[in-house]
């Protein structure tokens, strides 16, 4: 196995970046938690009145699962916002000609005021582009790595127990072409249509 390669072999030193970044990855975490327990001390959702409530028995396995839950929780939300902030920025300066329907819808709607959930029906281009940012640029955690319970095989390959494995992305969140590919507005409001129904 790969944990009984020596650290000096030229093509393990991968072996020192990832023991590297566990510790790292570790103090982040504590810290996170850390952090969590100051501004939200009587929460029962911190990480130590969880811990609190299962008492003396908590085994080690629980606590660390415990604690990896928790910065899973509260990291993977850091990078929601820029995630959703920032393809649209990129899908505007890729598309730019895709963008001009939207911001003649924004023009029209908000002369008088923001926009708001009851000019929805104004707003289908922007609902549709909006929805679309949210699948390529899912703003959750659909990669989170677990270990296998047991062997298992996947496309004709062999998994060991206790390997650390993730979801493969690109087949779980399509490949950006529906903005690329809108032609018309009549081809955008039936991919909504078909969207919101």
């Amino acid at each position: 196995a790969v944990k009984n390669l020596p650290d000096w072999l030229p093509f393990a030193r991968f072996k020192v970046k990832a023991a590297l970044w566990r510790i790292q990855l570790s103090e982040f975490t504590d810290q996170l938690l850390l952090k969590r327990e100051r501004h939200y001390p009587n929460s029962p959702l911190t990480y130590s009145n969880l811990k609190a409530k299962h008492g003396e028995g908590l085994s080690s396995q629980k606590d660390f699962d415990l604690k990896w839950a928790a910065n899973l929780i509260f990291g993977g939300t850091i990078d929601t916002t820029a995630s959703v902030v920032h393809h649209p920025m990129l899908l505007m300066m890729l598309f730019s000609n895709n963008f001009t329907e939207m911001r003649e819808e924004i023009d029209l709607t908000a002369k008088k005021s923001m926009p708001t959930f009851a000019d929805g029906p104004a707003l289908q281009y922007i609902e549709f582009v909006f929805s679309e940012i949210l699948r390529i640029s899912c703003p959750v955690p659909l990669c989170l790595p677990h270990h296998l319970r047991k062997n298992d095989h996947f496309n004709g390959l062999f998994i060991p127990k206790d390997s650390a494995v993730g979801g493969h992305l690109p087949t779980i969140i399509l490949v950006l072409t529906v903005i690329a590919d809108i032609r018309s507005r009549q081809i955008l409001c039936e991919g909504f249509d078909e969207m919101t129904t």
